[in-house]
């Protein structure tokens, strides 16, 4: 197994989002899709 430095591993941890983050960009994703899909069924005949 390769030995990865403390101070490394915080840097990545520090750069990955929160699941707070996470969650917001999925809900603000399916609110964007779901508007797009309303729009393409409402211009459906």
């Amino acid at each position: 197994m390769i030995h990865i430095p403390d101070r490394h591993l915080d840097r990545i941890r520090d750069n990955l989002p929160t699941t707070h983050e996470i969650a917001a960009h999925v809900l603000l994703f399916c609110i964007i899709w779901g508007g797009l899909v309303l729009i393409v069924l409402e211009a459906l005949p």
